[in-house]
């Protein structure tokens, strides 16, 4: 996980934009993005209970 964080904050860094990892096929429901205002790795899924 520090590895796939580390690789979207310095891709982020690079571009100066938002980078988002959604699930296989699911556009619409990003699960962690960079967030350069943060300048960090944020979840973006709502944590689900079963």
């Amino acid at each position: 996980m520090d590895t796939l964080c580390g690789f979207m904050r310095d891709i982020g860094r690079h571009l100066s934009k938002p980078v988002v990892m959604t699930a296989e096929g699911g556009y619409a429901n990003p699960v962690l993005g960079f967030d350069p205002a943060a300048d960090r790795v944020v979840l973006l899924a709502q944590p689900r209970f079963s």
